[in-house]
């Protein structure tokens, strides 16, 4: 019997008990090869329009691939290369789907962006279509009231809600709540630009397919970052710190990493999450909460979460 969830929740992200690895902002081949399988071919050939909508997220539309043979479209997003082409510059969306032709970037970053479509077909020709350049001017955010100047973690919530990553609950943020694991779901998924496109309410007994965060979850599922605790999403309850640093690091791309020391008293060589903490703690995203103590346990607060994701895509 589906959870119907009773809070409105807002725009963040984080994870279940069990996940797997999947790469970040711009995606890349499993095999991280610099080399390039595909063959360009003029006659493999697609249009691009797109523009920037009133949300500051730019939709996309191209014209159908008139072949019989296509095997992906992806959607290639760059900053420095007006010319990106899969794979060397990644892609943030890939449909097999040959009568698919439109997608939201909702991701999108300051400056200026770079949008190509790449057509692959089943024999690895690649066509890739005109390039659609996207100007989106930095906006300052206004803050929320209840985040002072003086709160700690006021710089990386605004960060975060400049880059359209957060949006808070009812024009407020509250930083010390803790968050929910459907708000940190969709944070850390925003964060490194996996954004939602379609909803499977099939996957969890207690996602339905009216919940806002369902497109996101689907697309977290789909790429293996979440796998749920005993085959439910349980999407109101808190998230951990623990669990916190493992689903972000692991939609940072990283393998499990091994613990080789051990920088806090309450984190146990044998518990599940120790090395992710560990490497967590090696590259910054995490220092702690003073007295060599982490809190694994404790549920993380929306502030905290704020600041582990902010750094973590910088």
């Amino acid at each position: 019997m589906k959870h119907i969830l009773t809070r409105t929740i807002t725009a963040f992200a984080i994870s279940s008990l069990m996940f797997a690895s999947v790469a970040s902002a711009v995606v890349t081949d499993a095999n991280n090869s610099t080399e390039d399988p595909y063959t360009d071919n003029s006659s493999v050939a697609v249009t691009l329009e797109g523009s920037l909508n009133n949300d500051g997220n730019v939709d996309l539309s191209w014209s159908k691939y008139q072949g019989e043979d296509l095997k992906w479209y992806k959607v290639v997003r760059s900053q420095d290369n007006p010319d990106a082409k899969y794979p060397m510059d990644g892609y943030i969306e890939v449909y097999g789907d040959p009568t698919q032709t439109t997608y939201t970037d909702k991701n999108v970053q300051n400056g200026v962006n770079y949008y190509r479509l790449c057509v692959i077909t089943t024999a690895n020709l690649r066509g890739c279509s005109n390039t659609v350049t996207i100007n989106k001017a930095a906006v300052a955010s206004e803050g929320f009231a209840d985040v002072p100047e003086d709160h700690w973690a006021k710089p990386y919530i605004d960060d975060l809600t400049n880059k359209g990553i957060v949006q808070g609950r009812d024009g407020k943020y509250e930083p010390d709540s803790p968050i929910l694991r459907a708000e940190a779901i969709k944070m850390v998924m925003y964060g490194v630009g996996l954004n939602g496109s379609s909803c499977n309410s099939n996957i969890f007994p207690d996602l339905n397919q009216e919940d806002w965060f369902c497109d996101v979850v689907t697309k977290a599922y789909n790429k293996g970052i979440v796998k749920g605790d005993n085959g439910y999403l349980y999407p109101a309850r808190n998230i951990t710190r623990a669990e916190a640093v493992t689903i972000l690091l692991k939609a940072k791309g990283f393998e499990t990493p091994v613990l080789t020391e051990n920088p806090f008293d309450d984190v146990n060589i044998e518990d599940w999450y120790a090395g992710y903490i560990y490497k967590a703690f090696k590259l910054g995203y995490v220092v702690g909460v003073g007295n060599n103590l982490f809190e694994p346990n404790r549920s993380i607060t929306r502030a905290e979460m704020a600041k582990i994701v902010s750094i973590a895509i910088e």
